[in-house]
């Protein structure tokens, strides 16, 4: 059975291009305030119809329509997925600047999985080229598919790539920088009762006699942990009003649960439990995923 697709009123979407590189595709409008389903559609419907008609003008009608459109079906489902999960992950990872390069890696990564599947898919459903069409056992087909392989994985990582660069990437961009943007927001947010914060919270007396040695705050159940270049402290505040009193003082959040001053930060240390910050009194603090985009734009 084939799934229905929601349909997608592309009328009511105009041009607003972000350069002239993206002016033909723009006009879909489908990185701009729009889902991940949305540009996802509409990018493998793009996609297909472009290697679909492009086949068949190539072959002048010498090749089965349906066919071709099956088999174009099975090389755009087989790699879009994998460039949807790898692409994005890095990019979530990298510094903006970096991102053109991230997202081109990920999809370069995404093509080796991609073609493995698609040759096993088309084969299944009997819808591989013609000159592969007269495969009937695994054993031919794995022969088969051993030498055409590179071919096919070039293809993915060229073509597959080239095809979401242009009609993902901007979408996934500009929704990362909304992320980041949203990220920065709330953490300076959380700074803005500094009104009445210092003079009236627990931290007050801290702040007062020792204020330029804070280097981060560490939220502990009901109490936050104030650590000092040496030594720390425990005060009973919440969290929130803690990172609130440190106001004026130029730091930011990096997790739900720590605070930290810029000019304490000595590295980024990147480890497979995530990314640590650590400080000049010795101690690492966690960087939580939501928020490394907004630390790799201030430390990096």
């Amino acid at each position: 059975m084939i799934p229905v697709l929601p349909y997608v009123n592309i009328s009511r979407y105009w041009l607003r291009p972000p350069g002239r590189l993206w002016g033909i595709v723009s006009v879909f409008n489908i990185w701009d305030n729009s889902s991940v389903a949305k540009n996802s559609i509409v990018a493998l419907v793009l996609a297909w119809s472009l290697l679909f008609f492009s086949r068949l003008i190539g072959n002048f009608g010498a090749v089965d329509g349906v066919q071709v459109g099956l088999h174009s079906a099975v090389l755009v489902l087989a790699v879009h997925p994998f460039q949807q999960i790898v692409a994005p992950l890095l990019m979530r990872r990298t510094a903006m600047r970096l991102m053109p390069l991230a997202a081109i890696v990920g999809c370069v990564v995404a093509s080796f999985p991609a073609s493995f599947l698609s040759p096993s898919i088309s084969w299944i459903l009997g819808v591989m080229p013609l000159e592969s069409g007269a495969i009937l056992t695994r054993e031919a087909f794995l022969a088969d598919f051993a030498e055409r392989w590179p071919k096919i994985c070039l293809l993915f990582a060229t073509l597959g790539t080239l095809l979401w660069m242009l009609l993902c990437y901007p979408f996934w961009l500009a929704r990362i920088k909304s992320s980041v943007e949203r990220e920065r927001g709330e953490s300076t947010s959380s700074h803005s009762d500094v009104g009445d914060a210092v003079p009236n919270s627990p931290l007050s007396a801290i702040l007062e006699t020792k204020g330029r040695e804070v280097v981060a705050l560490a939220a502990e159940q009901h109490y936050v942990r104030v650590h000092f270049k040496e030594g720390s402290d425990l005060v009973l505040m919440r969290f929130r009003d803690a990172v609130g009193a440190m106001a004026p003082f130029d730091g930011l959040k990096v997790h739900r649960s720590y605070w930290v001053l810029k000019d304490a930060v000595k590295s980024a240390v990147h480890t497979k439990s995530g990314l640590f910050l650590r400080l000049v009194n010795g101690i690492e603090v966690p960087v939580s995923r939501s928020f490394c985009g907004v630390v790799k734009e201030v430390f990096d």
